[in-house]
């Protein structure tokens, strides 16, 4: 028996998911999550229960990366596999830095689900065929981004959306000098200087969606 948890902020998509994983008899949905921060709440009181992950990779809160990279912390052998509506290479990058091992188009779930499963409990990492070849031809992203840390990632997101720090802050539960001094790192690893120019670059490419 392989045992799931969806987190999805929209309720249409994990109901589906949960419809397509229960045509086979072996998969059972343990839960479904509307958050990343509900997510790990689950995972923390279920560590053992849980064989794989699906988890959106764009919500309010935690983002599907920082979820991701807090539960990895806790369980480094918990497989996790990323689904996007979006063919973002800095995402894509992010995603199996952290150790998930599979990364899925939401536009080829029907596709992909059961191919992508199997790849990720047999240890092999996954990327449905659609997401590799738009990755592969996007050549204008800036590869800078690549240097940032998960954290600093979902701190520049969060930044660059409009959010005041005391929000940010709140948010991924760290204090403000915290996020003040990640601003700064970010900003030096970027080799830029304003706020502008941050707000830009996350426009660029795509990481405000």
């Amino acid at each position: 028996m392989t045992n799931f948890l969806i987190v999805d902020d929209h309720d249409i998509i994990r109901d589906g998911i949960k419809t397509l994983l229960e045509t086979r008899p072996n998969y059972t949905v343990l839960n479904s999550c509307s958050s990343g921060e509900d997510a790990y709440r689950f995972v923390s009181q279920h560590p053992e229960n849980i064989d794989i992950i699906l988890m959106d990779i764009t919500m309010d809160g935690y983002g599907g990366l920082e979820a991701s990279r807090r539960i990895l912390k806790r369980n480094p052998k918990q497989k996790i596999i990323i689904m996007t509506m979006h063919d973002n290479p800095v995402l894509i990058d992010q995603a199996f830095k952290l150790g998930s091992l599979g990364f899925i188009s939401k536009n080829a779930l029907t596709q992909d689900l059961f191919n992508g499963i199997e790849h990720v409990l047999n240890k092999q990492i996954f990327i449905s065929p659609k997401l590799k070849l738009s990755v592969k031809n996007k050549k204008d992203f800036d590869k800078k981004l690549t240097q940032l840390t998960t954290r600093e990632l979902e701190i520049l997101k969060l930044v660059a959306s409009g959010n005041k720090m005391d929000k940010v802050a709140e948010t991924l539960h760290i204090s403000k000098k915290t996020i003040a001094n990640n601003i700064s790192i970010i900003k030096s690893k970027l080799d830029i200087e304003s706020d502008f120019e941050l707000f830009s670059i996350t426009i660029k490419n795509n990481l405000i969606i």
